[in-house]
Parts: C-alpha cells; structure tokens; sequence
C-alpha cells in the first residue's frame, strides 16, 4: 500500500509475485490525500484505513507541518480484494485517527474484524 499526496488516486494497492516483479496495481480512490500509515491484511482483503489525517506538501511552503487532522473528510475502512478484481468496499466509521491496525482477519461468516 503506497499513496500519493498530489495525485488521484491517492492510494495505490501492489501486487507481487514471488520474484518481487509488479503483478499489478489497483487505485483506491479516497476524498483527500490521507497519510496512510498502515493497513493490514485478511486472507481475501487489504484493509485501508482512510481517515481524515490528510498530507498536504503546500503547507511545507508555508513552513507548517504537512501533516493536518481535517475531520470534515470523513472517515472510512475500506475492503480492497486481495484477488485484484472486484471493487473496494467502504465502511463509514467514526471521524477519528488510527495509526496502527493490530490486527485483521475474516470470521467463520465472512465478516472482516478490524482492531486498532
């Protein structure tokens, strides 16, 4: 998972094969360049954790800290298929900031858990 504060889309899900060579990639479109910090993986998913912690490299010119907590973005998880195919599902959550996910994983009803 990588993103790209200038440029839709702003995050980017990678895919490799076991030499390490680019099997694909996959835009996820989020409102608003975020600082995606981490993610975590499911056996069928990547997790994206868009919340409103948004990067900005013009506020370096105004020497601020690009980094900004711009609650008016929303906050979301989004479900990426680790297959490649299939669009990114998104779940609405509380506006907030999660740095780190501890962990992820499917239930035996195909729920996807989240803890961070």
């Amino acid at each position: 998972v990588s993103y790209d504060s200038n440029d839709r889309p702003y995050v980017r899900v990678d895919t490799f094969d076991a030499g390490w060579r680019l099997k694909g990639s996959v835009g996820v479109d989020v409102p608003a360049p975020v600082m995606v910090h981490d993610s975590a993986l499911t056996e069928g998913y990547v997790v994206i954790l868009d919340f409103p912690l948004t990067i900005r490299p013009r506020r370096l010119l105004a020497d601020s800290f690009p980094v900004e907590y711009e609650p008016q973005h929303g906050a979301r998880i989004g479900l990426v298929p680790r297959s490649g195919g299939g669009e990114t599902m998104w779940f609405d959550v509380e506006s907030g900031v999660v740095l780190h996910a501890a962990n992820a994983h499917e239930d035996g009803d195909g729920n996807v858990i989240v803890h961070g």
